[in-house]
């Protein structure tokens, strides 16, 4: 028996929200070689840790294979014995059109990861098992329902109680991506966060608990991941693995020790880190942090306030002695911006266009999109219902539109003005000397 890991290719162009860009920021990007290298870059980037992660539990006796559709094209006409596909929103439909040319010829499937996570009955209604949540351990369980011809439409576990260990976490399976020539390749140290802000999905897929791996396995893994692609980017695939300041800490100082040079490398993190220039200092040791991405998400103290995290409204006003501080201690920082809660105005996009341009730092600004499971989504959908009647006989995808349609209801705007607004502010980010000429290699490109 052999299973084959599937990584679906990723969706992250300009056009991907099913609209075309308008001409100037066609013709901004191919114009202007370093925009078009930015835009290279993202498209040889890991995106597959999940999946290899879950195969590192499929047991010695089983054969597997990885195949990765985001660097090469995938002969889906040969005969497969399992497909475990997985992937995030931005694979989803793609993930989606190969299970239905598989199912077409009988292959059996079984699919996991974020989307399946806030989509199921996509998957479900196709007859097609799928693991919620967390799917390392649960994927046994379905391993062994599959070979006894028992598999279970759905495998989950309460993620507000049941976490994954991730002190007794297996090592990603990176020698099966290492035939891929990635830009970008990274580790994952840690799961969960406590803040829960109310637009985000962490929460919802990996709960509330902040847990991370032991310092040795992270090591291993780094020295693992320097062997396959010494001279890739390295990114550290967390929400915020420095969390634990005392597991940073020993981390860092281990990595120093034993001589692994990072390199230019990446991670995301909360506005305080900047605080601790002493761990500033020690994260940068064995190499420039070319990108630490930070969630800024709004510069207006009303959205601020309606996020359920307090730490981002208390710090607001520090956003720009932050910046500062990061770049003096070799840190470039990568503002996160999101436009299109309640309450926003053009004036609001306007200022996190001005903000960007003025600090000088890489940034993107994000469409608001409230998902399933979310505590924005829940609130919108019980206040629709309200007004409407119930949606629970539409598809989450449905709902999610239909949740859309009525957050621009209240925002006072038409979907066109709206990406009016944001194709402008980023024809203005894109032009801007500072960013087309930045030295931080940035591990995504903005969508619209």
């Amino acid at each position: 028996m052999k299973i084959t890991f599937i990584n679906p290719k990723l969706e992250l162009t300009l056009s991907s929200r099913g609209w075309d860009v308008p001409k100037k920021i066609k013709e901004l990007v191919e114009n202007n070689p370093n925009l078009r290298e930015k835009l290279e870059f993202s498209k040889n980037v890991m995106s597959s840790i999940g999946i290899l992660t879950v195969a590192s539990v499929v047991p010695d006796e089983i054969e597997v294979e990885f195949l990765d559709e985001c660097m090469e094209e995938l002969d889906l006409e040969q005969n497969f014995d399992l497909v475990a596909i997985g992937g995030n929103m931005g694979q989803m439909n793609r993930a989606l059109n190969i299970c239905d040319m598989l199912i077409e010829r009988g292959i059996p499937i079984v699919a996991g990861g974020a989307a399946v996570t806030s989509f199921p009955e996509e998957y479900t209604k196709r007859n097609i098992p799928i693991i919620m949540g967390e799917g390392e351990f649960l994927f046994r369980d379905f391993i062994d329902d599959f070979r006894k011809g028992r598999p279970k439409a759905v495998y989950s576990r309460d993620r507000t109680k049941n976490y994954v260990g991730l002190e007794k976490a297996l090592t990603p399976r990176y020698d099966l991506a290492a035939k891929y020539p990635y830009s970008m390749a990274g580790v994952q140290v840690s799961r969960g966060c406590p803040y829960n802000c109310n637009f985000c999905q962490v929460t919802h897929i990996y709960g509330p608990k902040y847990r991370h791996k032991s310092v040795d396995l992270v090591l291993r893994e780094l020295k693992m991941i320097r062997e396959y692609w010494p001279d890739s980017y390295l990114f550290f695939y967390d929400d915020n693995p420095f969390f634990n300041k005392k597991f940073t800490i020993e981390l860092f100082n281990r990595i120093y020790q034993e001589e692994i040079h990072l390199g230019h490398w990446g991670a995301s993190a909360d506005i305080t880190i900047y605080k601790d220039t002493k761990l500033l200092d020690l994260m940068t040791q064995t190499g420039p942090i070319s990108f630490l991405g930070i969630g800024f998400e709004s510069l207006s103290d009303h959205v601020l306030d309606s996020l359920n995290n307090r730490t981002k409204r208390k710090y607001k006003d520090n956003y720009e002695d932050a910046i500062k501080v990061f770049k003096d201690h070799n840190v470039n920082p990568f503002g996160q911006f999101i436009f299109g809660f309640e309450g926003n105005s053009k004036e609001d996009l306007d200022r996190m266009v001005e903000f960007i341009l003025r600090n000088e730092i890489d940034a993107t600004i994000s469409r608001l999109t409230p998902m399933p499971g979310t505590d924005l989504f829940n609130q919108l959908k019980s206040e629709y219902e309200e007004q409407h009647g119930s949606m629970k006989k539409s598809s989450g995808v449905r709902q999610m539109g239909i949740i859309k349609k009525f957050l621009n209801s209240k925002l006072n705007f038409t979907e066109q003005q709206i990406k009016e607004y944001m194709a402008d502010a980023y024809f203005k980010i894109f032009a801007d000397a500072h960013f087309c000429h930045s030295n931080g290699l940035v591990p995504f490109f903005p969508v619209i």
